[in-house]
């Protein structure tokens, strides 16, 4: 087994043990710090969407191999933006230990579920968006930029951070913790220090 293999195996198995213990997006519109900024891109924002406190257990290289690395290796295999809509973007959820289906951009999240919106740009160029409340959708600019906020599920979005680049609207997924539970900030910030050890 490859040093990335393992690599890649631990980030699953740290990313498993947060959902199984009934982590939900949290973030809100918590700002990312210098540290945390670097160690998510727009998928990670979207899926997982885990606080500060929870980025800050997993290392810059971890984050990289698995949302641009893996992710970008995902696009390549299946040929083509459909095969990796349809196929490959729900298999990477599920690793989560999460449901993944196909949902109208209209549809209302249940307590234990997320909404995430896929946008196709150019040639294998994909972007997320979540949405946290009824009328608030956010975004992450790649690797190094905070967030946008939107206050409606745009058809078109082009990022500051891309100039000209725009991303048309695909699919939306309701994304679903069967485990998930509210969490204090004390068990947060316990299971940040759980997860320091895997």
């Amino acid at each position: 087994m490859t040093v990335d293999e393992k690599m890649l195996i631990k980030t699953i198995t740290k990313y498993r043990y947060i959902f199984e213990r009934g982590y939900l997006p949290s973030r809100k519109l918590e700002a990312y710090t210098d540290k945390t900024i670097i160690k998510t891109n727009c998928f990670g924002h979207a899926v997982a969407n885990l606080t500060n406190s929870l980025l800050d257990s997993f290392s810059v290289a971890e984050q990289e191999l698995y949302f641009n690395d893996f992710l970008s290796d995902e696009i390549s295999i299946n040929g083509s933006f459909e095969n990796f809509k349809n196929k490959s973007l729900i298999k990477m959820i599920n690793f989560f230990g999460l449901a993944a289906t196909e949902c109208a951009a209209d549809a209302i999240p249940d307590p234990l579920s997320w909404k995430v919106a896929l946008y196709k740009g150019s040639i294998d160029d994909i972007h997320f968006a979540n949405q946290i409340e009824a009328n608030l959708y956010t975004h992450k600019v790649g690797w190094y930029d905070d967030v946008e906020t939107m206050t409606k599920l745009q058809k078109l979005i082009c990022p500051d951070f891309y100039d000209d680049e725009y991303y048309t609207f695909s699919q939306t997924y309701m994304i679903t913790n069967p485990k998930g539970k509210h969490l204090s900030e004390i068990q947060l910030q316990e299971l940040s220090a759980d997860i320091q050890n895997i």
